[in-house]
């Protein structure tokens, strides 16, 4: 062991590298500066005011307490045993720290540092920057760590591109305060959770966000160039997300509450999950796609509901996916297509495909739909829409312009239709005979009434040819029973 005391004065060790069976302890009124390395088969244990380590420590455990300003130069490895810096100033990490089981703390009173050297490397320990101190974080250097939680407690700018990997296991991500910087920042949680508690790129909108994976991605506000959202991460967004530059989500369930907006400033905006769907907020692409379902969604990725009720805006609204099982679709939303010429809105479900240009086929293949408003600004242009035993339930008047021109075509040629020997149009007219009412010689009303209803068009004998005007041979006329009569029609034109 080796216990080293400077009650009023600084510790240095210059004379090499020392080696100590035991803990090693130093205690300084003053400052500690490790030069040389300090290999110790126990624990490392510091106190004083400041610290600076230009060469490496090894330990069962690592401890620095200081006042003010903690620096650490070289590399800190613990093995089994612990890593807590606190720092009562600043707190710099320029070198790596490594354990194997042991956790990780790093806080400070003031600002912390990690450059891009400064790495963090555990097996299944947790590490934690902050949260006992109030000092806020810039950091640069990546953490990993094989199922330990990762937990930044304080608020956090990055200052590089930052990847952040609890690996394959249950650890979780956890940023408890606000989020910013313009780089860009890589999560993977595997079966744990990513949670952002504080807003994300409210001071400095952040680079691009990409989640490789996780159990459940929980967000506040998302200020970010890009979103990417991978593996079977479910999505929770409470609060508004603005992604410059594309938003992504191909995860397991999804879910955007009312009064919330996903904007993409006018670029692609993308949900293929493969779960629940639940928009109760608002999705705006802008002049850009706003599309749910892909063309490569897993086959595993069947049985998709889609719901909430809520508003989608964008030049191109794309709703379906190649594998789609049964996707109860749109709830009340509102499709809002912006204004253009290539606007559209494509409903691809069930495996529909050739989908091309604007004429885009709508296929109802084993699929409920149910829209409660479709607004275009321009022309919405449906091309083939196909039924396939489906129930089409309008609620309210449907106007169809040029298909009600086509119809009123198809009306005036049947007023002057044509007829010819072969029938494969039958018009029956079902018709029902009044009971023959007697009527006494001197009965001037009775006799009125008879008369009237021999002159009627629903007399049997009315409707016959020369009464219609019609006086082709060709025609087809045939009384089968009082009361019924069938014409044969061979065409309209």
């Amino acid at each position: 062991a080796l216990l080293a005391t400077a009650t009023l004065g600084n510790i240095s060790n210059t004379g090499g590298a020392l080696a100590i069976g035991g803990n090693s302890t130093f205690t300084a009124g003053g400052a500690v500066n490790i030069n040389n390395a300090v290999n110790a088969g126990g624990a490392f244990n510091s106190t004083g005011t400041t610290f600076n380590n230009t060469a490496t420590i090894n330990a069962t455990g690592i401890t620095i307490n200081h006042t003010n300003n903690v620096t650490i130069n070289a590399a800190l490895t613990s093995g089994t045993g612990a890593v807590d810096i606190d720092a009562g100033g600043t707190l710099g990490l320029f070198s790596t720290i490594n354990t194997t089981t042991g956790n990780v703390t790093l806080d400070s009173a003031g600002l912390t540092t990690v450059t891009g050297p400064g790495d963090i490397v555990t097996t299944t320990g947790d590490v934690s920057f902050g949260g006992a101190l109030p000092g806020a974080l810039t950091t640069s250097g990546d953490v990993t760590t094989g199922g330990g939680n990762v937990m930044f407690g304080n608020a956090v700018t990055l200052g590089a591109n930052v990847a952040v990997d609890t690996g394959a296991g249950g650890g979780n991500i956890v940023f408890a305060n606000t989020l910013d910087g313009t780089q860009n920042l890589y999560l993977t949680a595997g079966t744990g959770d990513v949670t952002f508690t504080g807003a994300v790129g409210a001071g400095t909108v952040l680079g691009d966000l990409t989640v490789n994976s996780s159990a459940t991605l929980t967000a506040a506000a998302i200020n970010a160039a890009k979103i990417d959202i991978r593996g079977n991460t479910a999505v929770n967004l409470n609060g508004n997300v603005n992604a410059t530059n594309t938003f992504t989500s191909r995860g397991g369930n999804f879910n955007l509450p009312g009064g919330v907006t996903i904007n993409t400033n006018n670029t692609n905006l993308l949900v293929a999950n493969g779960g629940g769907v639940n928009v109760a907020g608002t999705l705006n692409a802008g002049s850009a796609t706003a599309a749910f379902g892909s063309l490569d969604w897993a086959s595993s990725r069947t049985g998709a509901t889609i719901g909430g009720g809520g508003t989608v805006i964008g030049n191109t609204i794309i709703i379906g996916g190649n594998t789609v099982g049964t996707v109860a679709a749109p709830g009340a939303w509102v499709l809002q297509v912006q204004p253009g010429s290539a606007s559209s809105i494509v409903f691809n479900l069930g495996q529909v495909a050739g989908v091309s240009g604007n004429v885009n086929p709508i296929g109802f293949a084993g699929a409920n739909v149910s829209l409660d408003q479709i607004n275009a600004d321009g022309t919405l242009t449906i091309g083939t829409v196909t039924f396939n035993a489906n129930t089409i339930d309008f609620g309210s008047l449907l106007t169809l312009s040029a298909q009600q021109e086509k119809i009123e075509k198809l009306l005036r040629a049947a007023a002057t239709a044509e007829f010819f020997m072969k029938a494969p149009l039958w018009i029956d007219i079902l018709m029902e005979e009044d009971e023959e009412e007697e009527c006494e010689p001197d009965d001037e009303e009775c006799l009125k009434r008879k008369r009237e209803r021999e002159t009627s068009w629903l007399a049997p004998d009315y409707l016959r040819p020369s009464r219609l005007g019609v006086y082709r041979p060709t025609l087809l006329y045939e009384e089968t029973r009082a009361g019924d009569l069938v014409i044969q029609l061979s065409s309209l034109r």
